[in-house]
């Protein structure tokens, strides 16, 4: 049996914390400009995220948060309203994963998501391809502390690689991309991959173009210092690599290890 990633929720906001960033809020209160678009980046994990959020800060028209519900918080829905109007000149989103909203706002995803197009958010679906690199970046990450960077440690190396760790992450991974798939269903929606998308820099501009179409923006340059930490040939990262190899290659996942 695979062993399988658990998700818990993180500590809540101190409730403090969240009374001053709601009367901040009221007493700054500003209508959102005219024209001004929100949007949200819906997405799992490692799925380059961080990099498109990087990519739609490099115009100067836009404020892109990061995963501001990312921890519970009392008044969801306020607590987003509230991080928009802090930017009501500027073209405002952010990020947010599907378990952060069922797991930790106790939000049913598509309902949510069904309550912010009605609102007229416009909704980006960022997505990873490749099962197996996408719950290999993860193990990467977790082990080596650090996501992406812009310059420092080298690439990691020799890392060994729980095989059944893996095997449960991927099957994990596989069955959160359903769950996006149904909760999108029916929603317009900007869909975003990350190995079509963003894995290649040459893609950065025309990517950065076509989201700024969708969202009514100028064109502007694209530009990003988030760079990859791991490369294309997994033998350079995973000690334990024909371990690992042997496995998926006798699974249903076998295809991939070649793309």
């Amino acid at each position: 049996m695979a062993k399988r990633p658990v998700y818990e929720a993180r500590r809540p906001v101190p409730l403090a914390r969240q009374a001053s960033i709601h009367a901040a809020h009221l007493l700054r209160w500003r209508p959102v400009a005219a024209g001004r678009t929100s949007f949200v980046i819906f997405a799992q994990g490692r799925t380059g995220s961080t990099l498109l959020v990087d990519l739609m800060n490099s115009h100067k028209g836009v404020h892109c948060d990061g995963e501001i519900l990312g921890k519970p918080v009392r008044f969801p829905y306020a607590w987003v309203d509230a991080h928009r109007r802090r930017w009501p000149d500027r073209y405002y989103g952010f990020k947010v994963k599907p378990y952060q909203l069922s797991v930790d706002q106790q939000l049913d995803p598509r309902a949510w998501l069904r309550r912010m197009h009605g609102h007229d958010w416009k909704l980006i679906h960022l997505r990873r391809r490749n099962a197996l690199r996408h719950a290999l970046s993860n193990i990467v990450a977790e082990q080596v502390g650090f996501v992406f960077r812009s310059t420092g440690p080298a690439e990691p190396a020799g890392l060994t690689v729980d095989v059944e760790m893996l095997l449960g992450a991927m099957s994990a991974r596989e069955e959160q991309a359903e769950v996006e798939r149904a909760a999108l269903a029916e929603l317009p929606h900007v869909s975003v991959c990350y190995e079509d998308d963003l894995l290649e820099p040459d893609r950065h501009q025309a990517t950065l173009d076509r989201l700024s179409d969708a969202l009514g923006l100028p064109h502007a340059q694209a530009r990003t210092e988030v760079r990859r930490i791991t490369t294309d040939d997994l033998r350079t990262t995973i000690a334990n690599y024909d371990e690992v190899s042997s496995a998926i290659r006798s699974s249903r996942w076998a295809p991939l290890l070649e793309d």
